[in-house]
């Protein structure tokens, strides 16, 4: 029996050696325990292996996909995965033509626990950074089934396999290595054939006594994220993925990443780490800005908090970025029919594929991270992107619009060596939420900001974003008629039914149309009507707001006469003249009140959405007359020009606009700074394209409207309202009012300087038949 010297030399020598033979290795270091009496050594129970493997992947999709990796990082051109569900036959191969191992490199790295060869060396041949150093991943095969053949063939060794029973470790307070792995008796090997030539090494796994059943949504899941494995920006092409299956679906075949041409805007963004500058270049598809490379500085990014850095977490404190070198694209698609013009693709299908691959998703080493802007998945939205635009939802004429986050699909690029800071997290779930990252966040989210703002600028140079959409409510006016017109007809139908046994047969169906017909025709009124009170009490709402002051007054001072014709009631003696003066100011102040209520009670009131013919100067004469006393409470003038116009129009409506549009003055002329305080209304007949209608003007000696933001001022949510501290303080509701109910109605708006007051000048046309 050789001595303990002599083994330590025999090990020694073993491991000098330039192709070390792990086998004798391990047999050599068995031996030399057994002299060593001073010294203790951990020992490692079977099951530990089933928390590393099976118990620690959270599903059998994810497995799969580490498997993956493991070729990728062989530099595999082409990996196949077949995944056969019948019964009998249930069974998983994953192969690749990477570089194979041999049985040495089986020994010595496969079957050797948390070591990863990895480490060493970080880059494969081909220069792909390996995308995992904890020695574990080959563990995935466990978590998909029970048994598996690892079969492979390095250049320069013969094909070697072996047997792995992975139930047989469930066994506790055994030893790791104790339990036996089989070799495979001559084993033979399918190589997947090589992108440009035919590969003669690889490595094979064949993986039976399956945990999991595979059904199509397996398949899609599975599909999904290969498909974003490599990102679809910056395409491998000496890499690709085959699946077959005998599972019915449609995901099989070369996984494919999406194509971009439907974006509508692209940005690329580059940061090398080091200074200060950010380049960037911003195309779209109209080709109406010119695409081209810019910088920007990170400090004067930091300086315009309102603009780039307002809906973000944790602003960094200093100049230079700790997230290292970053580079990221994304695409912005609007999700609508025009974008998808002369591309192949269907709305649904962009939709869908947005509802899948939305996100910023994060990619080191061009292997993407999770969770990072994979749907449906937690901690996805790492950027926040659904909470900053519901905070903010301003249309896109307003400059401060921010993309929906199901509109953008883009990719964040670092590698493992330059961006050291960023760190996984223990549980492989993410990276760790450090300064790092916080800084990583704020670039990304500048980025965005920087998209924003171009597509802002396209709507004010597209023409195409300025085209009428036509009104709901003419689609729904024009669809009942279809409606009373298709009622007809089956009426007469029915009334020829009789004695024609073609159609006696169908009587029963035209019945039930025509009351299908009834039924949809009281369906679209009730639309309509609903849509008018909604408008009238949104109004409403609108002019509590703007005169709710006077009002709020008004209550206390009702409040404070009757508290003093309370106190005075007490007196001895009681002064009569003095209560009832209390009494009195009680009354007219609870008038006004009374007054507002009545007001807005009146504003949605039934015969008001009924289309009636009536004296349209009535109308404007009531309501002036109503909300005149907020108008005198502020020293506001009011000037009246009102014509006798009759029509068959809707009440609502017109109280709607024009109460709408009184606010809008009011607002503008009660500001501390505007000394002149007027406005004017008219009612004139007015005759556009030969229809009878009638024109409303409100004009203003208020600041008037800049001609940059005149389309814009129509738009949803975008308001200038302001307080005398310059702080928002519109809802941005009342002119897209308006500008609703003038499409539906099929009227004209305009807006311009008042030549005399020198304020804004609004004009609206309506029909009055």
């Amino acid at each position: 029996m050789p001595t303990e010297a002599q083994i330590r030399k025999l090990l020694n020598d073993n491991l000098k050696k330039p192709r070390i033979d792990y086998q004798k290795v391990l047999e050599l270091s068995a031996k030399l325990a057994k002299y060593d009496k001073n010294n203790f050594h951990f020992s490692i129970d079977a099951g530990a292996l089933v928390n590393l493997g099976r118990d620690s992947i959270k599903d059998h999709t994810t497995a799969l996909i580490e498997l993956v990796k493991n070729g990728y990082d062989e530099d595999a051109t082409r990996i196949e995965i077949d995944i056969f569900s019948e019964k009998k036959k249930e069974v998983i191969r994953v192969a690749d033509n990477g570089n194979g191992m041999s049985q040495n490199e089986v020994i010595g790295n496969w079957l050797r626990i948390g070591y990863s060869a990895k480490k060493k060396n970080k880059t494969t041949k081909k220069k792909r950074r390996k995308t995992g150093e904890k020695g574990i991943g080959r563990l995935s095969a466990d978590r998909l089934g029970a048994s598996l053949k690892l079969i492979t063939k390095s250049a320069r060794n013969n094909v070697f396999g072996l047997d792995v029973k992975w139930n047989d470790f469930d066994a506790q307070g055994v030893d790791l290595n104790l339990i036996p792995l089989k070799r495979i008796n001559n084993p033979s090997v399918k190589i997947p054939k090589g992108l440009k030539s035919k590969n003669t090494t690889g490595t094979e796994l064949i993986i039976s006594d399956l945990r999991n059943s595979w059904a199509d949504v397996d398949l899609k899941n599975l599909w999904r994220e290969l498909s974003v494995l490599t990102p679809p920006f910056k395409k491998i092409r000496d890499f690709e993925i085959w699946i077959n299956t005998d599972i019915e679906t449609e995901y099989k075949g070369k996984v494919e990443p999406q194509m971009n041409q439907a974006a509508e805007v692209s940005l690329v963004l580059n940061f090398d780490g080091k200074s200060d500058k950010i380049k960037y270049s911003l195309s779209n598809k109209y080709k109406l800005i010119p695409e081209k490379n810019k910088s920007i500085s990170w400090t004067s990014l930091i300086q315009q908090k309102d603009n780039f850095l307002k809906d973000i977490k944790k602003i960094p404190t200093k100049k230079e970025l700790k997230c290292g070198p970053v580079e990221f694209q994304l695409l912005f698609y609007p999700r609508e029919a025009s974008m998808i013009e002369g591309t192949g693709f269907k709305l649904g299908q962009l939709q869908e594929y947005l509802d899948e691959n939305n996100g910023i998703k994060i990619y080191r080493d061009n292997i993407s991270v999770k969770p990072y802007g994979f749907p449906n998945v937690e901690g996805s939205d790492w950027l926040d992107l659904s909470l900053r635009q519901g905070q903010d939802p301003a249309g896109i004429g307003r400059p401060g619009w921010m993309v929906k986050p199901n509109q953008l699909v883009g990719a964040v690029f670092i590698t493992r060596d330059k961006n050291a800071q960023l760190k996984d997290s223990t549980a492989r779930e993410g990276l760790i939420h450090e300064d790092s990252f916080y800084d990583l966040r704020a670039l990304v989210l500048a980025g965005i900001r920087l998209l924003e703002i171009h597509r802002h600028e396209l709507y004010k140079l597209n023409p195409k974003e300025k085209k009428i959409k036509r009104p709901t409510k003419q689609i729904l006016e024009e669809y009942k008629d279809e409606i009373v017109k298709l009622k007809t007809e089956l009426e007469v139908l029915q009334k020829q039914a009789k004695g024609n046994k073609i159609f006696e047969n169908a009587k029963v169906q035209v019945e039930v149309v025509i009351q299908k017909t009834d039924e949809t025709e009281k369906t679209i009124e009730e639309l309509l009507d609903k849509a008018r009170v909604l408008a009238g009490l949104a109004t409403v709402g609108i002019s509590s707001a703007v005169f709710g002051h006077e009002t709020e007054i008004a209550i206390s001072e009702v409040k404070l006469a009757a508290g003093n014709a309370r106190m005075e009631l007490d007196d001895d003696p009681l002064n009569i003249e003095s209560i009832k003066e209390e009494i009195d100011k009680a009354l007219k102040y609870s008038e006004h009140v009374l007054a507002w209520g009545n007001f807005a009670l009146s504003r949605v009131k039934r015969d008001k959405r009924k289309k009636s013919y009536i004296n349209v100067k009535e109308i404007v004469e009531k309501i002036v007359g109503e909300i005149l006393p907020n108008f005198n409470a502020v020293e506001i003038t009011v000037i009246q020009n009102l014509n006798d116009v009759y029509g068959k129009v809707f009440a609502m409506d017109i109280e709607t606009v024009l109460l709408n549009l009184l606010t809008n003055a009011y607002s503008a002329v009660s500001r501390k700074t505007i000394k002149i305080r007027k406005i004017r209304i008219e009612l004139l007949k007015s005759k556009r394209n030969g229809k009878e209608g009638f024109n409303i003007i409100v004009a203003d000696s208020g600041h008037g409207v800049d001609d940059k933001i005149k389309e814009m001022i129509w738009q949803e949510f975008y308001t200038t309202k302001v307080d005398d501290k310059g702080k928002s303080i519109g809802t941005g509701l009342g002119l897209a009012i308006v500008k609703s109910i003038v499409e539906d109605l099929q009227g004209e708006k305009s807006i311009e300087k008042d030549s005399v007051l020198k304020g804004a000048k609004f004009s609206i046309w309506m029909p009055s038949n």
